[in-house]
């Protein structure tokens, strides 16, 4: 009788969570998750490719899909990819794609994994190799690789390596290093530890700190995902 309770206990705890984040983003969440359901047998080709856990990276992205369509009207210009080719991600940095990834942080990503162990080096070369030795060549490769579904998911799998490797400890506990792992996407995972920690609690989420109504942590909803 005590087991049967605490699982009915469980099951009504996810299904009003659900509920709450379903009625805050309205169509917006069920679009997020149409578009992970859309994508699932590339997560799945490609995940397993780098042996990688599907479900982990669809859920460091997944508040990402629900901000994609708040947003993408107004990032979908041309005229901030010139910019960025122009004068690079330190003039103009902007979201793109479903998962909202900036050219700011491929840049990061590919000095981080050239700069890791020589298992990563070759295991994702691909995410740091150009055939293009400009600046604005390997910007405008960059921009292709960021609108590429492909290429967007190799780069999650290569950020979930990563911190693996720079947080081997982390992986003995699933709901620690989801919140830890999609508050380092969010926040920036070059960033001090303790500070990517301490923003997973940091109700934020959609529309930033400055922002005095209700909202959600970034990590909060990357879990939710997890465990429904």
């Amino acid at each position: 009788m005590l087991k049967s309770f605490i699982i009915i206990s469980f099951t009504t705890i996810a299904i009003t969570s659900g509920n709450k984040y379903q009625k805050f983003f309205t169509e917006d969440y069920d679009n997020g998750l149409k578009i992970l359901e859309k994508y699932d047998k590339r997560f799945s080709f490609i995940c397993n490719n780098f042996k990688v856990p599907p479900n982990y990276v669809k859920s460091i992205v997944f508040p990402e899909t629900i901000r994609y369509n708040t947003f993408k009207d107004f990032f979908e210009t041309s005229s901030l990819e010139l910019l960025y080719i122009s004068n690079g991600s330190e003039a103009v940095d902007f979201s793109i794609g479903y998962f909202q990834m900036k050219p700011s942080f491929i840049e990061e990503l590919e000095v981080a994994v050239k700069n890791s162990s020589d298992y990563l080096k070759e295991k994702y070369k691909s995410v740091y190799s150009f055939n293009k030795e400009s600046v604005k060549d390997r910007r405008i490769i960059r921009l292709e690789r960021l609108k590429n579904i492909d290429c967007q998911i190799t780069y999650i799998c290569c950020f979930f390596d990563l911190l693996n490797f720079e947080y081997p400890n982390l992986k003995e506990n699933e709901t620690e290093m989801i919140q830890f792992y999609s508050s380092a996407y969010n926040f920036g995972f070059k960033k001090p530890p303790e500070k990517i920690k301490a923003w997973s609690k940091v109700k934020a989420f959609p529309y930033g700190s400055s922002f005095d109504g209700e909202q959600f942590s970034y990590s909060e909803l990357s879990l939710h995902f997890l465990q429904k």
